[in-house]
């Protein structure tokens, strides 16, 4: 058994930083022979300290105001340590949630935690695997609760020390010559001055280790305003700014609203009336310069089993293809077109302003709720673009989808 202070192989491998000593672990015969340890059953347990521990940044959460605590997650091979700090011995519910504050309705993993004191203090900790940590990198937001089903008496307004930072346990791999997490994962019994690994084989092992930055009490944003007399200039600007955010909010949401009332789903007048098998073609006017079209647009779809008539994408009631606009038609043919390959979509250049900038299409099979992306940013006209007024459009695959902008 050997340790080190530093990172002994930092020329050979730098993907992963090393925080704290490096300690290695192994079994010889009595010739001298390394015995291999692999895959044991049951995991040995590493105790890594750091020399110098990281200064302590705590936030307080209150059971009885709904406070959420946020943490940034920047790895996804990393576990999210939670050391809490209670007054009382109370079990918990936490519950997580990625970019929004969880509820007990609301969330996407949560955990029990029968709170167990560690001797000779409050403290308790657990460890969130990559594994719960489902989305990998991002703001996740954590919330907890007395879990009433174990302990109903109340206790809303105890206070709770969170400290949070991320930690991963790696080995040093002879044979590929760098770090690697397989068969290790961090312990419950760490803290802010060592690791706890868990691993089931023996080697030299590592962990790194990131105290999580911006982590926020919610519950403190409402103690600002009652400091008026001492920062007045602070308040007012903080006021200020919540009160257009919430002005600009209802604006947007009155735009929304507005918007929702234009988009209006047209039954094609040319479908044929025995024509059963319903599509949704959803199109797209792109946002440029001349991009809403006066001429008559004609569409067809083409699917692996078969293709359907060219529909007139017209509305008798309304103005269709202006620009910015999303104009929704309901497409009928008589038998199921299958897995959508491509469609055509062509104009007869009539009217004022012909020329049409398409940006996408979207059409969805209504009976088997399939839906296909057709990535057009085209121009259809003879003076803009590519110059033709008929074009045809393969579907989106998901590197398409990724890309499109």
């Amino acid at each position: 058994m050997v340790s080190f202070e530093v990172n002994p192989f930092s020329l050979s491998d730098t993907s992963f930083e090393i925080s704290g000593t490096v300690g290695g672990l192994s079994l010889t015969s009595v010739d001298g022979l390394v015995i291999p340890v692999n895959d044991l059953t049951e995991n040995i347990e590493i105790m890594l300290p750091r020399l110098s521990a990281p200064q302590e940044d705590r936030s307080l959460l209150n059971l009885g105001n709904y406070s959420a605590l946020q943490v940034n997650v920047t790895s996804a091979n990393t576990s999210l340590v939670i050391h809490l700090e209670t007054e009382q011995d109370i079990p918990l519910i936490l519950y997580v949630g990625y970019g929004y504050h969880p509820n007990e309705t609301n969330y996407d993993t949560k955990a029990h935690l029968p709170l167990k004191k560690n001797t000779g203090d409050k403290s308790n900790t657990w460890v969130l695997s990559p594994e719960e940590l489902i989305f990998g990198e991002g703001t996740y937001y954590l919330r907890m609760e007395q879990d009433m089903e174990m302990d109903s008496t109340t206790n809303s307004d105890l206070t709770i020390a969170v400290t949070s930072f991320v930690s991963q346990c790696v080995f040093w791999d002879e044979l590929q010559g760098n770090w690697n997490s397989y068969g290790c994962h961090v312990g419950p019994k760490t803290t802010l001055s060592s690791t706890q690994c868990l691993c089931n084989h023996l080697t030299f092992f590592g962990s790194t280790f990131f105290v999580m930055p911006n982590t926020i009490d919610v519950s403190k944003t409402v103690e600002l305003f009652g400091t008026f007399v001492d920062n007045p200039v602070v308040v007012t600007t903080v006021g200020c700014i919540f009160l257009v955010y919430v002005l600009v909010a209802i604006w947007a949401r009155r735009k929304d609203i507005q918007d929702d009332a234009k988009v209006k789903i047209t039954v094609l007048e040319d479908n044929d009336p025995f024509a059963q098998y319903r599509y949704l073609v959803t199109v797209f006017t792109g946002h440029r310069r001349g991009a809403a079209t006066t001429s008559k647009v004609t569409l067809t779809l083409y699917g692996l089993e078969g293709e359907s008539e060219p529909h007139h994408l017209t509305d008798a009631d309304t103005l269709v293809f202006e620009r910015g606009g999303v104009d929704v038609f309901l497409l009928c043919t008589l038998f199921p077109l299958g897995e959508l390959q491509r469609i055509r979509l062509w104009h007869d250049n009539s009217g004022d302003s012909p020329s049409w900038y398409v940006n996408r299409v979207l059409v969805h099979d209504l009976a088997e709720d399939q839906k296909w992306y057709f990535l057009c940013n085209s121009w259809l006209a003879i003076d803009v673009g590519e110059c033709v007024l008929d074009k045809v459009f393969p579907v989106a695959t998901e590197q398409d989808m990724k890309q499109f902008r």
